[in-house]
């Protein structure tokens, strides 16, 4: 794995009451100040979950860290790290995350050693939720609802349009997510998440592409009522980047397809649950080429500030 950071300045206008402070302590993604490269700095993390009711005796709540490179499926039982309770409905988990890193994760319900995972307000399931590390933070969530149950809770929409700062056009395909509600902007750079559960919640914009830093805003939603955000964000820059590897000396494919898969787009990602549960596509993913001492080298362009995750792969990112 491999990460990388350049401070760059989102600017973020806000329409009538929706976006609020990010809490006491903590330090919004866009005045992240990129440290040393080595060793990877970490930032203590505080994840509070509010659940829907009290866990039972036999009942034990777990934040589940995913890896879209690998396959979302696959390894939740190693990343998956106990919460301890605060109150009756209330949960919490310190986790030491590397610098502007991008993290995927839900919440997961472990009943008599049945996993739960959580839903949305609309009872639709959680693909994960993603929060961006730019320093020491508290991030606050509600938890809806579970795949095994129902809940009629209070929920609002979160809507508006994403522009670019440099240019004031719309930006499509930006992943935009609050409460585990996840839509892609469409050409004209509009969202609309419904469901969203009524209370504080932490809106998260990241670009497929990696050509837009990732932007995070607390938003307000009420019950019944439409949360308007109007965003402009800072575009970054691409600069070239090469990968050098040597593979085993006993792969028994000649010549083996060696390729780089990567959490964006360039890299392979395709943000979506294929066969197996997996996101990357092959197809999609740079091919590195043999090089005459034996080395095997692809030179990509990549985009400055992007929290990069890859592995060099023979298929897709389970191989």
């Amino acid at each position: 794995w491999v990460s990388a950071a350049i401070m760059l300045v989102l600017v973020g206008q806000a329409c009538t009451f929706e976006l609020f402070e990010l809490p006491t302590g903590a330090t919004a993604t866009p005045a992240a100040v990129a440290p040393p490269n080595t060793p990877y700095p970490v930032a203590q993390t505080t994840f509070v979950a509010t659940l829907p009711e009290p866990l039972l005796a036999n009942e034990t709540l777990f934040i589940v860290v995913l890896d879209e490179v690998t396959g979302l499926p696959l390894r939740p039982s190693e990343n998956r790290y106990q919460m301890t309770p605060r109150d009756t409905v209330t949960y919490t988990a310190n986790l030491a995350l590397t610098y502007n890193s991008v993290v995927k994760y839900y919440y997961q319900r472990v009943s008599n050693g049945a996993p739960f995972i959580e839903d949305t307000a609309l009872d639709t399931p959680i693909r994960y939720r993603m929060h961006s590390v730019a320093g020491p933070y508290q991030v606050i969530d509600l938890v809806a609802s579970w795949s095994d149950k129902t809940y009629v809770r209070a929920k609002g929409i979160i809507k508006g349009s994403l522009t670019s700062a440099d240019t004031n056009l719309p930006i499509p395909n930006l992943l935009v997510t609050a409460g585990g509600i996840q839509q892609i902007t469409d050409s004209f750079g509009r969202f609309e998440l419904n469901g969203v559960l009524a209370g504080d919640n932490q809106l998260t914009i990241y670009s497929l592409d990696g050509g837009y830093l990732p932007f995070q805003q607390g938003a307000s939603v009420l019950d019944g009522q439409i949360t308007e955000v109007n965003l402009a964000i800072k575009p970054t820059r691409l600069v070239n980047v090469t990968f050098n590897v040597r593979i085993p000396a006993d792969t028994h494919i000649t010549p083996p397809p060696v390729h780089i898969a990567g959490n964006i787009l360039p890299l392979g990602n395709s943000f979506a649950d294929l066969l197996g549960g997996m996101s990357v596509v092959p197809n999609r993913m740079p091919t590195l080429e043999l090089q005459p001492d034996g080395k095997y080298s692809k030179t990509i362009q990549l985009p400055v500030g992007t929290y990069i995750q890859y592995k060099y792969t023979l298929g897709d990112g389970y191989w």
